[in-house]
């Protein structure tokens, strides 16, 4: 039988008279110097390893915590490495995560949204700085044009736009922020969403990037900032009801 020279070699007997290959000598490990037998023999059980790690969890996760913080770039680097050798493995895990935790993935998003509006906003704003950014948002504007054209559209003027605005008080619709406002489409353009003033809504950066093509009732109801006071307001803006507000406007 062969062995893999690098981990293993041949050495004394054990004291348990472990023999290879019927030879007066046992295999031992190269990086430790014991006997690759009495290990395995001496192996705890799946069961025992996990009382044991729930016994000194606290005391392990702490010297694994203390680890990284010495060592930072080591990390990322061992990091970046399983992410690179994992990619499909990663994606796969993160996609039944997603499928099965999206309660709890929209209120960690919206949590975080609301937290660090401004650090987000930003980011946006050094992104689209950048030369990648300014490709992006090129890219980004070409396929929301195309799919506009793709869909019911009547034109709308700035001052039709700007009386909207103030219907809502020159403030998000959503969240209610006085700051700068983006046209949002009520129902997505992507989902058959009109482009016509009884689709648009005024909404701030951050709303209008976490709506995106979801249904604006079970989205606006997840968000910490949902008033039902407020929905009604925008319903009865847009001319629409509980039960019809998914209905295409015409105009």
């Amino acid at each position: 039988m062969d062995f893999d020279k690098d981990k293993f070699y041949l050495g004394k007997l054990c004291h348990h008279n472990h023999k290879w290959n019927e030879l007066e000598q046992s295999l031992r490990y190269c990086s430790i110097n014991r006997c690759v037998q009495c290990i395995k023999e001496n192996r705890p059980t799946p069961e025992q390893q996990r009382a044991q790690y729930q016994k000194n969890r606290e005391k392990r996760l702490q010297t694994a915590k203390k680890c990284r913080d010495m060592n930072p770039q080591r990390v990322k680097e061992s990091q970046k490495k399983y992410r690179e050798k994992n990619k499909e493995k990663i994606k796969a895990y993160m996609k039944k995560w997603e499928e099965t935790n999206k309660e709890k993935r929209s209120d960690y998003h919206s949590k975080y949204y609301s937290e660090n509006s401004e650090l987000i906003s930003e980011r946006r704003k050094s992104y689209f700085k950048t030369e990648k950014g300014k490709l992006t948002a090129r890219r980004t504007s070409k396929r929301r044009k195309a799919r506009k054209r793709g869909v019911h559209l009547v034109n709308y003027t700035d001052k039709q736009i700007r009386e909207r605005y103030e219907q809502f008080q020159n403030s998000c619709a959503y969240c209610c922020k006085n700051v700068k406002l983006f046209r949002d489409h009520f129902i997505p353009v992507s989902k058959g969403g009109p482009d016509c003033l009884g689709n648009i809504v005024p909404a701030c950066l951050i709303c209008n990037s976490s709506k995106q093509n979801a249904d604006p009732m079970e989205w606006y109801k997840s968000q910490e900032f949902y008033s039902l006071t407020q929905w009604k307001k925008i319903l009865k803006i847009l001319g629409k009801t509980e039960l019809n507000y998914t209905q295409i406007p015409l105009f």
